[in-house]
């Protein structure tokens, strides 16, 4: 990055209304073709930072994107992504670039580390309430207090999705700058 530029970070989610989205190291629910498509069309061509239970979630590294994984495990080895330890260490590894899209693809703990950096998201609602283990990390409060809906979108459940979907983008109100 040069003096005077600003780059922001994209979150990038599937979650119930519950905000459930993860279970048992999986997604609490059945694949959603139309997820997925919109997954592919909203990253492919930029950065994806995800945690290393994402990562061997997924099993191997997203094509046509940047691969960063992100774990406190200074032993972890990722293949074909790149490995960091921290945020500082992430920022650094930005320094240079100029005009690039940064998503945060989560899990959990991701997402909350990076929130305060975050500055738009992008949510697929899937309509419904599912058990899982992993939440997206925002409160009630804060969405309503420091996130704006700016887009929402239906989607009938149908031959890319067995479920009702709702593709959202929230805006924070105050923008971050990540440097």
């Amino acid at each position: 990055m040069h003096k005077g530029d600003s780059m922001n970070i994209t979150a990038v989610v599937a979650m119930a209304h519950n905000q459930v989205i993860g279970k048992n190291g999986g997604l609490p629910w059945d694949k959603i073709q139309a997820d997925r498509l919109h997954f592919s069309t909203l990253t492919k061509g930029g950065i994806v930072i995800m945690g290393r239970k994402t990562h061997e979630s997924i099993g191997k590294p997203l094509k046509d994107r940047d691969n960063i994984v992100m774990t406190t495990n200074q032993d972890y080895e990722a293949p074909g992504c790149m490995v960091v330890h921290s945020v500082n260490e992430m920022i650094a590894g930005f320094q240079s670039l100029r005009d690039v899209h940064i998503f945060c693809i989560g899990g959990e703990q991701i997402y909350s580390l990076l929130m305060p950096w975050i500055g738009v998201i992008y949510v697929t609602r899937v309509i419904g309430t599912f058990a899982g283990d992993t939440h997206f990390p925002l409160t009630d409060r804060a969405w309503s207090t420091e996130w704006q809906l700016a887009t929402a979108k239906n989607h009938i459940a149908g031959k890319e999705s067995p479920y009702d979907l709702t593709f959202e983008i929230w805006k924070k109100k105050l923008q971050p700058s990540l440097l």
